[in-house]
């Protein structure tokens, strides 16, 4: 009872902060934009991206301990407890001052990546100092997160970040009205960072005192080696994810300009914001989908636990990617005016490439339940680096759209590359398996896309009324295609009857009260 308790608090709470942050980011970016302008937001919008390349240098230490502190926290092994918490602390500082070296680094070249900048070179570095200070302070306090996160207690770090990102962001609104300042606006950020890391961290040592305690060397040894292991399965994965979706405002930036990379950051607010809320979604369940693997003996019934996650999976990125292409547009053009849009072409590719993105999620928890990365090293180097090749030549012939079609390319190959690690490596049966799936799945897709740009032809979204009536009619219309394709599919099949199995079950309980 008591993790069923935990799981329903972390999940609303994660999903209300989720809410509240993507509200908030809209309402600032707005902001922002009016204030400071779209140059400063591509300025932005590729630091980010280049921070993230540092943040490579935790190598998924994160991932790595905290996998290995469900054992110890189960058995209340206060010892193993502290080592972990000890090898944490020190890996982290480690890599700070390298994050802090590399940075600085980086730093001289900043120019050479945003050419068109409106500022002098000076400022310029200075913004990107500010941004660098804000990720190396989270390395010192973070670490003491991940304890609280594995004990299932994310709750109260995601409600403290919850608290003061609405203090911050209202903090911001009123600063960039009064000074239209982009370094208040950084610093602001600085120090809800480290405000956050601080109470999470006081929290973490006042219900942890053991903690201060000896630490057991020979246990520090032995996590140390498991922790290198761990990470050097991981690492390839973590370089192909950065490459994948971090990399496209940093070769906008060199070939096109930073002002393209900031109205294009307008369009990524909307697809990061859904493929946050669906991760989060995903991530609740990721827990019962390993532990329904983990129980079943027969391949057979893991496959089918497989195949019906990955059903509900497709469905969901269907329903995001198909709405995503005809509502983005019209709600930019409502959100900020009609000087910020895109082609509609940049669209199509966006909304792919979001659709992709959340269609990687169970495999991708597959491969973790299944520790599969080691086998996908190869396929991961090369579609990164095709990824920057393919990337690189067509943006600078068609602009934004090439960077996207580079995107889309490469996670396809990393799609099919995981589908055939799956088929081969754990149920063993043939490739076209999943193919097969892929093909219906594209049918339906294409099917729902022709049905939307009927509705899309009919109803022209020029208020907000329109654009909220077209919002309920697109995932409906969706979802009913998707019912007339796929109706006779076994995974159809048995997602009705679990629905069905469910209903029966509160209307059960409904009476017995």
């Amino acid at each position: 009872m008591k993790d069923i308790k935990y799981i329903y608090k972390n999940t609303l709470v994660t999903l209300l902060s989720q809410i509240i942050r993507i509200l908030l980011g809209f309402i600032l970016q707005r902001v922002f934009i009016n204030t400071l302008g779209v140059k400063y937001l591509g300025y932005n919008s590729v630091y980010s991206n280049i921070l993230q390349m540092l943040n490579l240098a935790d190598l998924g230490v994160g991932v790595a301990v905290t996998s290995f502190l469900y054992k110890p926290l189960a058995e209340n092994n206060k010892t193993k407890i502290k080592a972990l918490m000890y090898l944490y602390k020190k890996i982290y500082f480690i890599i700070a001052f390298v994050v802090l070296l590399a940075g600085s680094l980086i730093t001289i070249l900043i120019p050479a990546i945003i050419k068109d900048a409106e500022c002098s070179n000076y400022y310029l570095r200075i913004y990107f100092i500010i941004n660098l200070v804000a990720v190396v302070s989270t390395y010192f306090f973070s670490y003491k997160r991940t304890l609280l996160i594995a004990e299932e207690k994310s709750y109260f770090t995601n409600y403290v970040d919850m608290i003061l990102n609405i203090i911050c962001s209202v903090v911001q609104i009123i600063a960039l009205n009064i000074f239209s300042d982009f370094v208040i606006y950084l610093v602001i950020n600085v120090i809800k960072n480290i405000i956050s890391n601080l109470i999470i961290s006081r929290e973490c040592d006042k219900k942890h005192i053991f903690l201060k305690g000896n630490i057991a060397q020979d246990e520090v040894e032995k996590y140390k080696r498991a922790i290198g292991i761990y990470v050097k399965d991981l690492f390839i994965s973590r370089i192909g994810a950065y490459i994948y979706y971090s990399t496209d405002n940093i070769i906008i930036s060199i070939f096109k300009g930073s002002l393209l990379a900031g109205y294009l950051s307008n369009y990524t607010l909307v697809t990061t914001s859904i493929q946050s809320i669906v991760t989060q979604l995903f991530s609740a369940l990721q827990a019962t989908f390993g532990k329904l693997i983990v129980k079943e003996n027969s391949l057979e019934k893991q496959k089918e636990i497989v195949d019906e996650y990955f059903f509900i999976n497709y469905n969901v990125s269907n329903i995001c990617a198909l709405c995503s292409c005809f509502l983005i547009q019209p709600f930019i053009m409502l959100y900020i005016g009609k000087k910020y849009i895109l082609n509609d072409s940049t669209i199509f590719f966006l909304s792919i490439n979001l659709g992709l993105t959340l269609l990687l999620i169970i495999p991708s928890q597959v491969f973790i339940v299944y520790n599969l990365y080691k086998y996908d090293k190869q396929i991961i180097a090369l579609s990164a680096f095709m990824n920057i090749v393919i990337s690189s030549i067509l943006v600078e012939k068609i602009g934004i759209d090439g960077a996207l079609i580079g995107t889309l390319i490469t996670s396809l190959i990393y799609l099919f590359g995981r589908l055939f690690i799956i088929s081969r490596k754990i149920f063993d049966i043939p490739y076209r398996y999943y193919i097969k799936k892929i093909i219906l799945w594209i049918i339906n897709s294409s099917t729902g896309f022709v049905g939307c740009y009927f509705v899309y032809r009919l109803i022209d979204i020029t208020s907000w009324t329109k654009w909220i009536i077209s919002a309920f009619i697109y995932p409906i219309l969706v979802v009913f295609i998707s019912i007339f394709i796929m109706h006779r599919s076994k995974e159809y099949i048995i997602f009705q009857k679990i629905i069905l199995q469910n209903l029966v079950k509160i209307r059960g309980n409904k009476r017995f009260k």
